[in-house]
């Protein structure tokens, strides 16, 4: 993971599951809509739902940010 990437900063982990992207369940969201709900804009947020390796779920919200 990138240092002081979204991620981090919002606590994902290195082995976290994507449960949703935008409220889409995964599995079962079609792959054309799933991609099209993680390829944002600078400055563009998509919401995921992760579960840690413990199993428990949690939300964050991440906003992209310019590639570097």
């Amino acid at each position: 993971m990138k240092p002081r990437s979204s991620a981090e900063v919002e606590g994902i982990s290195v082995g976290d599951a994507i449960v949703s992207i935008n409220g889409c369940k995964i599995p079962g969201c079609p792959a054309r809509k799933a991609k099209a709900s993680i390829l944002k804009g600078v400055g563009e947020q998509v919401t995921l739902e992760l579960r840690n390796e413990s199993g428990q779920r949690y939300n964050v919200t991440l906003t992209a940010q310019p590639f570097q």
